[in-house]
């Protein structure tokens, strides 16, 4: 390929992918369930944009869950979240619970973030323990509730999600 025509796909590359962003940028604003979706894994994540800067904080950077994915533990941890998350994050981890559709931000979509690279054990650790105060969520600190065992059984159990 001569350079004129890696040049022509380049810019055209650039173009799709400013127009991708607009309609993202104009789905956060409201529009189309994808947009929508979106830009609420966007705006609850204060939390995100401090760990695309910052990195998890220090206390937890190291962290990996010791816990086996066992049937045990598994059910262990889903105990652990019928209690403690089902109210805001909603029975299938959606962020559709009953006490979470009164919260601004609402709850973050489990679902969609156990999926992306920043859900490491260091981050879903410091998630859970810190809660969300720092970032004006209503998301509780559990580091004084739940014992560290029961926050990587909880962990355990997300990652079924």
């Amino acid at each position: 390929m001569n350079n004129r025509g890696f040049m022509t796909i380049s810019v055209m590359l650039g173009m799709t992918m400013l127009v991708l962003g607009y309609f993202v940028y104009d789905g956060h604003r409201g529009g189309g369930m994808m947009g929508r979706m979106m830009g609420k894994m966007m705006d609850e994540k204060g939390r995100h944009s401090f760990l695309m800067s910052n990195g998890v904080p220090e206390k937890y950077a190291e962290l990996t869950n010791p816990l086996a994915e066992s049937p045990e533990n598994i059910s262990a941890g889903k105990s652990l979240y019928s209690v403690n998350c089902v109210s805001c994050h909603g029975k299938t981890g959606i962020g559709d619970g009953a006490a979470g559709k009164m919260l601004d931000p609402q709850p973050a979509n489990l679902v969609a973030a156990m999926g992306m690279p920043m859900a490491s054990d260091s981050f879903l650790f410091w998630s859970i323990s810190a809660g969300g105060q720092e970032f004006k969520s209503a998301m509780p600190a559990f580091e004084n509730v739940l014992s560290k065992n029961e926050r990587w059984l909880l962990i355990t159990y997300l990652r079924q999600f």
